[in-house]
């Protein structure tokens, strides 16, 4: 039963189904023939009782004892269930977001590696003719071009990863979370001249890490999608209901094309925005992020003057998987 080179004492301690059998059972398992014995020699001391009522007692109580363990044992086996059941669903969407992710490299890769090729071949023609400032004008689009793909990995990368992270959960206060997602991004949002608002604070329970995550990829979001002929102001605002705590992002930029916000959270969805281009893969890494906290997250279609994205970060949230 036991493995063969290793000894009682080990094969416990491993974290085996085995050994995580064997450290619940062992104690039930000395003391349900204490029990048994202890039940016995009472009733071996009762006086002027027959011998058919003892035995039925003692069959009782036993049988009983038997139950328990039967019970127990069960509990134990649905809970292990319920682990399984949760960490397959975590491999699910591991799977799933590894999927969109290799669809969604080749897809966003393709866009700088032709914009390279392109002026490669443009360079190479302007090198031919000695025109020098137009050579220097295709090597400059063809380092922008290089230096978007860093970007667009890393971006994959967190929506991967956000797929298949254990959520930490911490008590949080909102603007610190802000801070730390506008600090990620201080050097674009000077460049912009943006401004950012919390309107109201509130205390939640999320993950740290992940949660500033959402708020940097929303606040890069408005970033790149900006209105040239103003600056650009993201507006924050927060409540608390029974359920939990809803937030609010706002700016005043170029605003979500209304025929796209249905699909602007899909990791392969372009054209989101009415200017601009950008990809889905922050949207969709925050989409991601949220529903692991048990939360949703949408697009407001109805504002206008910007872009409004509403989520939700409920107190009580599913089992971790």
């Amino acid at each position: 039963m036991l493995h063969p080179r290793l000894g009682f004492g080990r094969v416990i301690l491993q974290p085996s189904l085995r050994g995580r059998l064997l450290r619940r059972a062992l104690p039930i398992a000395v003391a349900l023939p204490v029990v048994a014995a202890a039940v016995s020699l009472a009733l071996t001391m009762l006086q002027g009782w027959s011998s058919e009522v003892l035995f039925a007692l003692n069959a009782s109580i036993n049988v009983t004892l038997v139950a328990l363990l039967i019970w127990w044992l069960s509990s134990l086996v649905e809970g292990w269930q319920k682990e399984a059941n949760a960490q397959a669903a975590r491999l699910s969407r591991a799977n799933e977001a590894l999927e969109q992710y290799a669809s969604s490299a080749a897809h966003d890769l393709k866009a700088p590696a032709r914009h390279v090729m392109l002026y490669g071949e443009l360079l190479e023609e302007a090198l031919a003719k000695n025109d020098v400032e137009t050579a220097r004008r295709h090597a400059r689009a063809i380092r922008e071009s290089a230096l978007e793909m860093p970007k667009i990995i890393d971006g994959m990368l967190d929506y991967s990863r956000s797929a298949y992270t254990r959520i930490a959960l911490t008590e949080n206060v909102l603007s610190e979370l802000i801070q730390a997602a506008a600090a990620q991004s201080a050097p674009d949002l000077e460049a912009a001249g943006a401004r950012i608002n919390v309107l109201h604070e509130v205390r939640l329970r999320c993950d740290s890490t992940l949660i500033t995550t959402v708020f940097q990829n929303l606040i890069s979001n408005a970033i790149k999608n900006r209105r040239r002929d103003r600056p650009l102001v993201i507006r924050i605002d927060a409540g608390r209901d029974a359920k939990g705590v809803s937030v609010t992002v706002e700016d005043n930029g170029v605003g979500f094309d209304p025929d796209f916000t249905a699909v602007a959270f899909n990791p392969l969805a372009r054209g989101v925005h009415t200017a601009g281009e950008g990809t889905g893969i922050g949207l969709a890494t925050c989409r991601t992020i949220v529903q692991s906290h048990g939360g949703e997250i949408r697009i407001d279609p109805t504002f206008r003057g910007g872009a409004r994205i509403e989520f939700t970060i409920p107190d009580q949230r599913p089992s971790q998987p």
